[in-house]
């Protein structure tokens, strides 16, 4: 199992690990909390957080190791960005004759034009159309090369 995690593409490696960096960190302070506090309403949060991400990162290590997701890779053909801290929002990627609409999930992402992204998605992901344009809202990873690497 753990040789098929270290085989596994390095975003989905980074993004198990942060998961898992993320979920064991909010138990470390759910025991902490619990030997502070002994209120069950003020555990009731952090217990929920725990549960949901163990059961986030668990969930995408199984998909991981079992090959559920798909590499969609395409150029960055334009960025969009909130109007007032000019945070990135959505990007459009040209995947041969097809856009795809991407919405970010980290909108601090230095993504440029030209840059080659490659999108790491689940096979079950739904993908809208809109204004004859693909769309898509989840991913589970990304790894954006510059556009002078690829060229």
């Amino acid at each position: 199992m753990l040789s098929k995690l270290r085989n596994a593409p390095e975003p989905l490696q980074k993004q198990i690990t942060l998961r898992f960096g993320l979920s064991v960190g909010i138990s470390i302070l759910l025991i902490v909390m619990l030997i502070l506090s002994r209120d069950i309403y003020v555990l009731l949060p952090f217990v929920g957080a725990v549960v949901f991400l163990w059961i986030n990162t668990m969930l995408l290590i199984y998909q991981t190791l079992h090959e559920r997701y798909i590499i969609v890779s395409g150029r960055c053909d334009a960025i969009s960005a909130t109007k007032l801290k000019k945070k990135l929002k959505t990007i459009t990627l040209s995947i041969g004759e097809h856009k795809l609409l991407v919405s970010l999930k980290n909108r601090s992402r230095n993504i440029a034009i030209g840059s080659k992204v490659d999108l790491f998605v689940l096979k079950t992901t739904p993908v809208y159309e809109k204004d004859g344009m693909q769309v898509m809202y989840t991913y589970l990873a990304m790894n954006i090369a510059p556009a002078s690497q690829d060229q």
